[in-house]
């Protein structure tokens, strides 16, 4: 131990000298101690130990630097090399102070463990604790106090305590006070904390309170000191909500258990799991603490028997849940305290059967041992399920507890409620070294279970073959003959189960003992349907060249299918053509069906291949519904089958019993994939022209349910002609056969006076708001054509027939002045005199007349002529429409147009110009002037932005008319607070609520309506004025500002949804004007224009005339691409087209994956060996556990033939996996085909 040096202090104010670095000075090591690098701290103390005494200016040791910084490893250091714990600095602070000022609270733990002196004053006479307190450190005052607790440091403690110190203060592993004078037997402590309030409730880290701490710690004086204070609960619960008894028990200190149940700890409260003290004593083997409840039970009054059956959580009593914990000496313990082994909980099993389950031969040796009283009790015994304990043993293939509970005495043929006897369980879970050796022991096989299922049923499910068991009194006797064609429940035979299975081992074992192949269940199957169901092949082949083979080829079940019925609904390629082979019949079953129509049902298209390369008459042939193949696949959706069908040439005009073709059928159902191989088919042609009853033709089919498809056959309408897409010879090449009916049909129709819809196509689409399919490039070029044709000549002619009625309407409105006029009425009913002055004014203007130029009655004339005209056609459209003509308000406002305008210009025809003429005139130039606007809508240039303003106009409306409630109030309100003003602007009701309309536009006039009132000092205007002023102010944060903002923000907002509606609605009107015009129009002349096809060259060049009219029609414009800014549509159309682009690609993707998982699949199918000779025949898993294929008790399979079959089994685990997405990802293909010869060589490489 290093001696610290004498004499003066060894700091020196004015040290001088040879130290010129950092490096090289003695005062480094202070800075070392304070940064914690131990290895740099020694290197400096072996060069000069006298530097552990060194101080530095404030005279702090490196004891004082190590503990500001909780350097824990530098004190250690300090210490073992004779460092002063208690060294004072120049104000006379020992580290512990040190620490305590800087809250280093893992060093003041450390310096008081090490006996630093806690008493110790500084020059401010101040111990640590006193400093603490002073400074206000908490965190340190904790510190001190779990210290001072811990020592039984009283009066430290009254000290924390009266400064405010915390009784409960938790350290870093949640200990408080209390805690701490637990641990250390701090008995003084422990009373002090209590009486002075110290929480005893407080969990630490741990989840225990102090009484389960003291328990924990096994600290007795700590635990009476606890429990004899009232105020600690001594049934609180920690951990799982246990108890201080509970961890007694598991820790098996008879003292603390003995103690706690002294002060009355309760022996039923059950923890958060359901244990009760008991539980826990017997699972962690604590003998002496199970003596000691027992004990204090029976004092208590309980028998032995009362306590061991408290049950937990899980129904478990003492026993049963040490037998479930597999541990022995727990039961031991059980056994020792008088639990009773015939025990039984509440599915009433005992301990024997959970051990019997666990195959625990000592454990029941064991209690058999410790009481054989009930040995024979137990062995009888039967859980809920009716089970003994062999039927467990048997279960589990327990085979050497089996064997004992037989040599005990077990009854081999008893039952449970599933009438199973332990034979039958033990076949049922591949238990066969248990199942042969209760063969031995005379169990009966004739026995069943509740499904009338034996032995044998069982046995052969399951894999096994007779040889197998190798008694020979069963493979001999009389009831195991009887057994082999013995039916189950659904009719059932062992044969008809290792057929399903697939189990050829077991297959041939019953064939060679006499079973019968042509027995059938009670579905009429037999064992060669199972076979052909689940794709055994070899299985098939062995029971076709069984000795009764050929009897069971053509039987057919309930539904009169045969095998190849089956085999083909399911897709077993290699079993259809076995069973062909073979002379199977191709005929259909009570329904009508053919094999070819459930393998096309189900899209097996190897399958159809194969029987329509040996039967190609089923190709045509209908069922009892009158539905061909074709009919069947269209149905049931299966578009590779539908595309096969068609390459095959079948028949396509065929109609079923409804009446409906196949493309009918498809289209029915809305099987899009069906419909999409139809139409991109090369005879779509073929299929596109058959008629309909339902919809007369595909085409109006697919508008309704498959718009999708439709899109698809017009994208096949249009086709471009020349590779160089820049060069005057390339074209387009527009098929208009789908959009409209052929001349001929609409010649007849005509002559035999039948109503039709022309352009039917394009008003269905129309009608069902099929957007993308009316913006589509073909329909907008068919509309241009119709418009070139017909529709925009007529319509120009007839725009120019209004334009000349507006013409003249306009002149004469500007020709006469409007005050010129005769007004007699204006003064009836004033003067008597003026009255009769009048009217011999007015009689003299008549019979004078009214002089008008002749060039301007030609005008009028010609308005006359023009109005009685469109009043005639309203009318006849009134009676043509119907009820339809008075949904649409432009026919009221026609009406209201030419009737006025007839009764503003016919007067001047008699040379009279009255009063009422001009009202009428104001009404009809307005309106005239506005129909001009709608006229303008069908042209590109001018129709978008009028459809616009009409949606835009009648949101607003809308909107107004809702929020006119707001206007009346405001007007009636105004009408009573200004009814009296000078200004007259609210003097009627109807005239406040016109001046509130003009003050919502803004218009407010607020000096003269409202200012100028208020101000004038008159009793009578502005006699409200304060509530006048009030719903002024409300007025114009409500209607100005808040509702006008509305409604320009509802205007602005409708404008992207009449921008996407727009061009809809203008092809819609489109569509409506050249249908009426072809209703109307000669036979003649739609003969001359109609087109059925039509080239359009982009590159070529166009005169002015040309590029004008492109401009102004329709849809020209539209039809060629996006090159005018109205063209919205057809630019959504090249999004669309490159969408469906994107989409091909992905489809593309998805099939090469498709084509390498099924690369995949023929791989790992190559890679199973099958053949006779294996444990289990090729085809479909079934719904059984294949796992237990791979248990090492298959007596009768070799080591060889074993790894055999894990091998297989674990590459078939994969094949399952991958078989539930083989119907959805490639249904064109059979469950058990063989491979392409392209596939194979891409195996091969």
């Amino acid at each position: 131990m290093t001696k610290p040096p004498t004499g003066p202090p060894v700091h020196d104010d004015n040290f001088s000298g040879a130290v010129c670095h950092m490096r090289d000075s003695p005062f480094r090591i202070l800075k070392v101690a304070k940064s914690g690098n131990i290895e740099a701290f020694e290197r400096l103390f072996y060069e000069d130990e006298s530097r552990l005494f060194l101080k530095d200016a404030k005279g702090q040791t490196v004891m004082h630097h190590a503990a500001s910084k909780d350097r824990i490893v530098i004190m250690d250091f300090i210490l073992d090399h004779g460092g002063d714990i208690n060294a004072k600095d120049c104000k006379g602070n020992t580290p512990l102070h040190v620490a305590v000022e800087l809250t280093a609270t893992a060093s003041i733990d450390y310096l008081i463990y090490h006996g630093a002196d806690t008493t110790i004053l500084n020059a401010d006479l101040m111990a640590p604790i006193h400093y603490a307190v002073d400074l206000g450190n908490v965190a340190s005052l904790k510190t001190v106090m779990h210290h001072a607790a811990s020592k039984d440091r009283i009066v430290i403690m009254d000290f924390i305590l009266d400064h405010g110190g915390d009784i409960n203060a938790k350290d870093c592993k949640g200990n408080t006070p209390l805690h701490v004078a637990v641990e250390l037997t701090a008995t003084a402590s422990i009373d002090y904390l209590i009486y002075h309030g110290a929480d005893t409730t407080i969990l630490n880290a741990d989840l225990m309170a102090p009484i389960h701490y003291a328990v924990d710690l096994g600290n007795v004086a700590s635990l009476k000191a606890l429990i004899s204070h009232p105020e600690v609960d001594i049934a609180l619960g920690g951990e799982n909500d246990g108890t201080a008894l509970h961890y007694a028990a598991a820790k098996d200190d008879e003292k603390c258990v003995e103690l706690l149940l002294e002060h009355k700890a309760p022996l039923c409260k059950h923890d958060s799991i359901g244990l009760y003290p008991i539980h826990v004593a017997v699972k962690n083997a604590s003998a002496k603490s199970v003596d000691v409840l027992v004990e204090h039970a029976e004092k208590n009054g309980y028998t032995r028997s009362q306590l061991m059956s408290f049950m937990d959580k899980k129904k478990n009593m003492a026993l049963h849940s040490a037998v479930n914990a597999a541990n022995l000496k727990a039961v031991q313990v059980c056994l020792a305290a008088g639990a009773d082994i015939d025990a039984q909980q509440e599915d009433k099993s005992t301990p024997i059967h959970l051990a019997c389950a666990q195959g625990a031969m000592d454990m029941v040796k064991l209690m058999f041992e410790k009481q054989p009283e009930k040995k024979h009790i137990c062995i009888k015994a039967k859980d809920v399920n009716g089970m003994t304990p062999l039927h467990k043993a048997a279960m589990f293939d327990h085979f050497e507890l089996a064997k004992y509970l037989v040599e005990e005495g077990a009854w081999v043929d008893e039952s449970d409620k599933d009438d199973r006897s332990p034979l039958l369980l033990a076949a049922s879970r591949y238990s066969w070294r248990t199942a042969v050796l209760l063969l031995e022991k005379k169990a009966k096989i004739t026995l069943k279970d509740k499904d009338n299922r034996n032995f044998l049923h069982l046995a052969i499910a399951n894999g096994a073959r007779l040889e197998d068991f190798p008694c020979q009194s069963v493979m001999c006797s009389t009831d195991l003959k009887m057994l082999l064609n013995d039916k189950d429940e659904l009719g059932c035979t062992p044969l008809h189960y290792a057929s399903k299975e697939g189990h050829l081992a077991s297959l041939g074992s019953l064939l060679q003992h006499g079973a019968s192949v042509i027995v059938k269940n009670n579905q009429k199957e037999s064992a060669l349907h199972f076979a052909a169901k689940y794709g055994r092949f070899n299985t098939c082949l062995q029971l076709l060249n069984s000795p009764e083979g050929h009897n069971i080829i053509n039987e057919t079940d309930q539904y009169g299918k045969t095998a190849l019925h089956v085999a083909c609904c399911s897709g077993h390629t290699k079993v259809v053509q076995l069973l062909l082979q073979k002379g199977a019949l191709v005929s259909g079953c009570h329904m009508g069906f053919t094999p070819l129509h459930l393998a096309a049902k189900n899209g097996y298209t190897q399958t159809m291949k194969l029987l329509l390369g040996m039967h190609s008459h089923l190709l045509n042939l209908p069922n009892s519904e009158g539905n061909t193949v074709l009919h069947i696949a269209a149905l049931y959706g299966q578009p590779a089958a539908v595309s096969l069908l068609l390459t095959e040439e079948a028949d396509i005009t065929h109609r079923n019993n409804d009446d409906m073709t196949f493309f009918d059928v498809a289209i029915a159902n809305k099987q899009k994939e069906v419909a999409h191989a139809i139409v991109t088919h090369k005879r779509w042609h073929d299929c596109m022209h058959l008629r309909s009853e339902y919809h007369g033709c595909p085409g109006m089919g697919m508008i309704i349910n498959l718009p999708d498809i439709f899109e698809v056959v017009l994208n096949q309408c249009v086709t471009p002609v020349g590779k160089d897409i820049k060069s005057k010879e390339f074209h387009k090449h527009y098929d208009f056969s789908y959009l409209q009916l052929p001349m001929d049909y609409v010649k007849k129709l005509r002559e035999n006076g039948t109503s039709y819809t022309p352009l039917m196509s394009l008003n269905m689409m129309v009608k069902h708001n099929r957007v993308g399919l009316l913006s589509h490039p073909l329909c907008l070029q068919y509309l241009s054509m119709k418009w070139q044709a017909y529709g925009g000549w007529i319509h120009m002619f007839v725009l120019f027939l209004y334009i000349l009625f507006l013409a003249a309407l306009t002149s004469h409105v500007t020709y006469i002045r409007p005050m010129d006029h005769d007004d007699p009425w204006a003064h009836f009913g004033v003067n008597r005199t003026n009255e009769t002055r009048y009217c011999s004014r007015f009689c003299q203007s008549l019979k004078s007349g009214y002089q008008v130029a002749p060039f301007h009655r030609i005008g009028l004339l010609y308005i006359l002529v023009f109005c009685a005209l469109n009043i005639i056609k309203e009318i006849f459209q009134v009676i043509q429409q119907r009820a339809k003509y008075f949904i649409d308000w432009v026919n009221y406002m026609e009406w209201i147009l030419y009737v006025t305008a007839g009764i503003f210009v016919g007067p001047y025809i008699f040379e009279i110009n009255l009063h009422y003429q001009w009202e009428c005139g104001a009404i009809a130039i307005f309106l005239a002037w506005f129909n001009l606007l709608l006229h303008l809508q069908r042209f590109d240039v001018f129709g978008i932005y009028v459809v616009m303003f009409l949606e835009i106009t009648k949101t607003l409306i809308q909107v107004f008319v809702l929020f006119m409630i707001l206007i009346v109030a405001f007007g009636l309100c105004f009408y009573i607070l200004l009814s009296e003003e000078n200004n007259r602007s609210f003097v009627t009701p109807e005239i406040s609520l016109f001046r509130t309309i003009i003050m919502m536009l803004g218009e407010i006039d607020s000096i003269n309506s409202f200012v100028e009132p208020l101000t004038d000092d008159s009793p009578i205007t502005q006699h409200f004025g304060g509530l006048t002023v009030f719903f002024v102010i409300v007025f114009v944060l409500l209607m100005p500002i808040l509702l006008m903002n509305l409604l320009i923000g509802l205007a602005v907002g409708d404008i992207d949804t009449v921008q996407r509606n727009a061009s809809l609605k203008r092809l819609a009107m489109q569509v409506d004007l050249h249908t009426e015009l072809e209703l109307k129009l000669p036979q003649r002349i739609l003969e001359w224009v109609d087109k059925k096809d039509l080239d359009i060259y982009p590159n070529s060049r166009r005169n002015m005339f040309k590029r004008f009219w492109s401009r102004v029609s329709d849809t020209s414009s539209n039809a060629e691409g996006c090159t005018s800014g109205s063209s919205t549509a057809v630019c959504g159309r090249s999004i669309h087209e490159e969408l469906q682009k994107q989409k091909a690609r992905l489809k593309d993707i998805s099939s090469n994956l498709d084509k390498q998982h099924e690369l995949i699949r023929l791989i790992v199918q190559k890679m199973e060996i099958k053949s006779e000779a294996d444990y289990r025949d090729e085809g479909v898993p079934t719904n059984r556990d294949p796992a237990y294929a791979l248990r090492s008790n298959f007596q009768w399979l070799s080591s060889n033939m074993r790894e055999k079959v894990a091998q297989a089994t674990v590459v078939s685990k994969w094949v399952r996996s991958m078989s539930k997405e083989e119907n959805v990802l490639d249904r064109s293909k059979d469950a058990s085909s063989e491979p392409t010869k392209e596939e194979k060589e891409e195996k091969e490489k």
